[in-house]
């Protein structure tokens, strides 16, 4: 059984091998069309050569040295296939032109090999030109100086050095591209995500601020009692001094995360609870929160979740609710799990219908993403003549 375990294996390394083979790191659009050019003028020179020169050397011998240079202008489209197209004229072409011509040919193109082709690939042409010029060497003697051949055997090697510079030139600064590219991507998904938190902010708390103010203007446009007209007029003033204090904490830029210690006093759960039952008893509500003593035990992430949930339901409460409703507010720690519930009366007239106040559902998806994120869940539906929104986080 391993022995057939192993073998998807085996074969897929075996393809992958064969494609590294053929991995290319092909020319620029500027160096491939200078190529072509070269090869082009180049071409044109020996046609015109030969033509001028007629009959000093065979027609067979013309055709084959252009046939090499053209190989060159394949580096621009597909240099494996230039590579393997060299190595192959060379054989035909040693028999009908001088041996020089071909191995310098050869020599030159082993700069464009190594800047190109992949290394197994670029050691295949390199051992292909060494077996060449020992074929001469043996089977031609003489034909090739020996002085000649330390030129080919210099030139094939300035030749390979300055192909491998330009390769890992073009590959580091392939490199320092794909890491800015990164580094561009990271700054932008940072700024977003810090977009994102200050909106938060600004829904969780300014928003909440807001809707306080307005409720408590709307009272004072419709009342004449002194005693309810002061007591909104405080509301108006405490919350607007809030919002105020919240749009500072905003401005810096050094503000910490939801999870940190530093995000202010009046996030942690309890105070947040004094707030929103101070604000919606001046509502005209009567609130009854339970089981906040122990708030204490839960880790300073959840209870700024907590905290933010119960803001977000208590503007929702302000919003909808009954103004002369009873409003229940609980915190149960069972089983390494916290559950915060608010539970509030509709119907009767609320302050939506009253004020026309827009609800565009932000909160609560926000609140459902937060929750999710931190491995809990909230719930906000209806119950028997009221509402119930619930938070399920795990204690810490």
């Amino acid at each position: 059984m391993a022995s057939h375990a192993s073998t998807p294996r085996s074969a897929g390394s075996g393809a992958a091998g064969w494609r590294d083979i053929w991995r290319i790191t092909p020319l620029s659009r500027v160096a491939a069309r200078v190529v072509v050019a070269l090869v082009v003028a180049i071409i044109a020179l020996e046609i015109v050569v030969a033509v001028i020169d007629a009959g000093a050397e065979p027609l067979t011998t013309t055709v084959a040295e252009i046939l090499i240079t053209a190989c060159f202008a394949l580096f621009a489209v597909h240099p494996p296939t230039a590579t393997l197209v060299l190595l192959a004229g060379a054989s035909l072409a040693l028999g009908r032109t001088g041996a020089e011509q071909t191995l310098l040919a050869l020599a030159v193109a082993s700069g464009f090999v190594v800047a190109t082709c992949s290394r197994i690939l670029s050691l295949v042409y390199g051992a292909g030109l060494v077996v060449w010029i020992l074929i001469v060497i043996v089977f031609s003697p003489g034909a090739i100086p020996g002085t000649w051949i330390v030129v080919l055997a210099i030139l094939a090697a300035v030749s390979a050095v300055i192909g491998w510079s330009v390769r890992r030139l073009r590959e580091r600064t392939s490199a320092l591209s794909t890491a800015l590219e990164r580094r561009e991507r990271a700054a932008e998904d940072a700024a977003r995500v810090e977009r994102q938190r200050i909106s938060d902010e600004l829904h969780d708390v300014i928003a909440h601020e807001l809707t306080i103010i307005s409720m408590h203007a709307s009272v004072l446009e419709r009342t004449d009692d002194s005693a309810i007209r002061s007591e909104s007029e405080a509301a108006i003033r405490d919350a607007a001094r809030q919002a105020l204090a919240d749009i500072r904490r905003l401005l810096d830029l050094t503000a910490p995360s939801d999870g940190e210690e530093g995000d202010g006093g009046r996030r942690r759960l309890r105070s947040t609870l004094g707030d929103v039952e101070r604000e919606l008893r001046a509502l005209g509500m009567t609130v009854d929160a339970r089981g906040f003593d122990a708030a204490g035990s839960l880790s300073p992430t959840v209870d700024i979740a907590l905290a933010r949930v119960l803001r977000e339901a208590a503007t929702n409460v302000a919003k909808h609710g009954r103004p002369d409703g009873a409003v229940e507010i609980a915190l149960s720690l069972e089983d390494g799990e916290a559950t915060l519930a608010v539970v509030n009366p509709v119907g009767g007239g609320s302050a939506r219908t009253r004020l026309a106040l827009p609800s565009g559902g932000y909160g609560l998806a926000r609140m459902r993403e937060r929750m999710r994120v931190l491995g809990g869940s909230l719930d906000a539906s209806p119950i028997d003549d009221g509402w119930r929104v619930q938070a399920r986080l795990p204690q810490r």
